[in-house]
């Protein structure tokens, strides 16, 4: 792998999530969180919550591969489909958080958690794309990284912005305003649905059959997948303006 190709694949993932980052942390004007804070949230996903996803992913994998060995017939493609569906979004969302709670002595506003969250998943995703662009480079070159890259920053990047902020919205509500009623794990379980369903449509590709079927699943499930995380993106912001306009006797009932 060329040096100086690796270096781009590393400025490209970590600057496109530092720049959602940026993009999320400007829209709350009121008492906007510090890029101390921000940016640490940031590094607890880059670093640590991927660790311990994997760690969890890989445990959470024995049994599955155990299962679909013993009763039904073996296909690596059943694994991967199953491991990415199921296995990949309770790993890695429950380890992103973990990373939020680091971070829950700053959660004083139902919007921050939002932040926060987003910090961390942004962070999540800028070391995941990493790995996925080294990937690229090695097997298809140059060409086959600037696919990867621009649908990874499309999609994936939203992907765990989104999720990660609305593990972070119910933790805002709980830290931030409806302290003794912690439903923040309706939210983080939905997080792990909306991550679920976003890998389903970028697995659908692996069990289809002539060319032209791959390259028409494959486009449709991309195009889903676009508007799956760009729409969440755009609740989330919504939600964040709206919360950091309103004053703490607006916000309605937990």
């Amino acid at each position: 792998m060329p040096p100086s190709l690796f270096i781009v694949a590393v400025l490209i993932a970590f600057g496109v999530a530092l720049f959602f980052l940026w993009w999320v942390r400007r829209i709350e004007v009121n008492h906007r969180e510090p890029w101390t804070a921000v940016l640490l949230a940031f590094l607890v996903g880059a670093v640590v919550t991927v660790i311990l996803g994997a760690f969890l992913e890989s445990l959470l994998l024995i049994p599955l591969q155990n299962f679909v060995m013993d009763f039904l017939p073996i296909d690596v493609r059943l694994i991967g489909f199953l491991g990415a569906v199921f296995v990949a979004p309770v790993a890695e969302e429950s380890m992103k958080a973990l990373g939020i709670l680091t971070m829950r002595s700053r959660i004083r506003e139902v919007e921050d958690g939002i932040v926060y969250g987003a910090a961390v998943g942004l962070g999540f995703a800028a070391t995941e794309n990493v790995l996925y662009f080294a990937s690229a480079i090695s097997t298809g070159g140059a060409i086959a990284f600037a696919g990867t890259a621009v649908i990874r920053s499309l999609t994936s990047t939203l992907l765990h912005l989104g999720a990660t902020g609305l593990s972070g919205y119910g933790f805002g509500l709980y830290y931030g305003h409806c302290r003794g009623k912690p439903r923040w794990g309706i939210y983080v379980f939905a997080a792990m649905v909306f991550h679920g369903f976003f890998n389903l449509l970028a697995s659908l590709q692996l069990f289809s059959g002539m060319f032209l079927e791959q390259i028409t699943l494959g486009l449709t499930a991309l195009l889903l997948a676009v508007i799956l995380v760009w729409s969440l993106f755009a609740w989330l912001q919504n939600k964040l303006k709206y919360l950091d306009r309103m004053s703490p006797t607006e916000i309605p009932e937990c």
